[in-house]
């Protein structure tokens, strides 16, 4: 729950991202998962270069740099 929060999204959003290998890599402790900060802060620092990266070639379309 903690990381649904950190990360703004729902519980489900998470186990959806798990089955896709997407977003932070969690680590199994018996039935739970269970994720790194450090996982959580390597994903949101890639997030962070997407957008900047996005946002970038928009600027770039619109004649602005």
């Amino acid at each position: 729950k903690e990381v649904a929060l950190i990360l703004g999204c729902h519980i489900d959003t998470l186990s959806r991202w798990r089955a896709k290998k997407y977003g932070p890599m969690p680590v199994r402790v018996g039935r739970k998962w269970k994720y790194k900060k450090e996982a959580i802060d390597e994903f949101l620092t890639s997030q962070d270069s997407i957008v900047e990266e996005f946002l970038k070639g928009e600027d770039d379309e619109q004649g602005n740099i």
